[in-house]
């Protein structure tokens, strides 16, 4: 590639999206106002390695459902783990290995990824390759709640794990760089497409023994992450600090809003908690609680009863309904908050795993 263009549209608006071309990206973003500061300053270096690592992945290394492209119908592949998985995780992972970003502008990233899997329930009913599969239904349409995971986020956390795992059998030799490298060399500048065995035996040949333990529970399984998710960060002497949310909607009750001005809705709804067990549905609007009316003060409210009897007066779909929240003692929290950390006496062996992980020299 003899030249790339950033193509950027800058709007008055928020708003947040990229799209991969051979020798270019065309990224859209807002507000103008915000953009050179903190977070959407970040997000624009985010998306634009993003897109920059799609030069290479998915633009010149494809699923074999994607050889060649065909732009009058689907093209449909359980892969995208892969295509924007990976994409998705060196992305962030090129930014620190610049120094671009450090430690805790990559943790904050990464604690982002870790929110949405966590969040999202949906991991339990539809594994990473099936959702990758029905991408073309919905795009980036959440669809159904909890029905199906994330081809971005999910596919992050795999190739982490995949990395690691390819660190720690190879004694930092080799990584999921070495796998990303073959694809290139082997697929990539070829016009070969690869399928899904590919990845596997490449990533198997890349840590010398068989990580199909991985693929069977995180890509096409529908496993908790995160028994594998520990294992990994520890390898690199980081850990996950698992806190309540600040929310006392999010962490007793079980629910999420969106509020806008005089108006508080329901977002998601956790699947066993006191809201799911109420009867409370994502989309209903908030008007009351115990008599008193919301006026974007939900959290202080529920904070005052705490303890207490709560009665939600609700708009669903165009009906008044009156809605209990029972609490038990000892219940569990939810919508917890992942924290990413350096463990607190990292040994040796642990800041050179880390080092290797992300590429640093020094």
């Amino acid at each position: 590639m003899d030249e790339y263009h950033f193509l950027f549209q800058v709007l008055s608006n928020r708003f947040y999206h990229g799209v991969e071309h051979e020798k270019s990206t065309v990224i859209v973003l807002g507000p103008a106002y915000d953009l050179n500061n903190g977070k959407t300053y970040e997000d624009l270096l985010g998306v634009s390695s993003h897109e920059l690592f799609h030069t290479w992945n998915v633009k010149n290394i494809r699923p074999a459902e994607m050889m060649p492209y065909d732009f009058t119908k689907e093209n449909y592949a359980r892969t995208g783990y892969v295509y924007e998985g990976f994409t998705t995780y060196y992305g962030d992972v090129m930014l620190r290995a610049a120094n671009v970003f450090n430690d805790q502008q990559y943790f904050e990233t990464l604690e982002e990824r870790l929110m949405k899997h966590f969040h999202n329930y949906g991991r339990f009913n539809l594994s990473v390759a099936q959702s990758s599969w029905e991408t073309w239904l919905d795009g980036y349409v959440p669809g159904a709640p909890y029905r199906k995971t994330s081809i971005y986020d999910e596919g992050n956390l795999v190739a982490f794990m995949l990395d690691v795992s390819i660190l720690k059998h190879t004694q930092n030799k080799k990584s999921l760089k070495d796998v990303c490298r073959k694809l290139y060399n082997d697929f990539g500048k070829k016009g070969i497409g690869y399928t899904e065995q590919n990845i596997m035996d490449l990533c198997n040949e890349a840590a010398g023994v068989s990580l199909q333990e991985i693929f069977d529970k995180y890509v096409y399984g529908t496993e908790d992450f995160e028994p594998m998710l520990n294992e990994c960060f520890n390898y690199v002497g980081l850990e996950m600090q698992k806190t309540p949310s600040a929310f006392t909607n999010e962490s007793t009750y079980g629910f999420k809003v969106l509020e806008q001005p005089g108006l508080t809705k329901t977002g998601l709804i956790a699947p066993y908690s006191p809201a799911w067990k109420a009867g409370l549905s994502s989309g209903d609007d908030v008007i009351a609680v115990n008599g008193f009316v919301v006026k974007n003060d939900l959290s202080n409210w529920l904070n005052y009863f705490k303890g207490g009897a709560i009665e939600l007066t609700v708009s669903s779909q165009g009906k008044l309904k009156n809605i209990n929240l029972v609490v038990k003692p000892g219940a569990t929290t939810y919508f917890n908050t992942h924290k990413v950390a350096m463990v607190a006496k990292r040994t040796l062996q642990q800041e050179i795993n880390y080092k290797r992980w992300l590429g640093i020299e020094n």
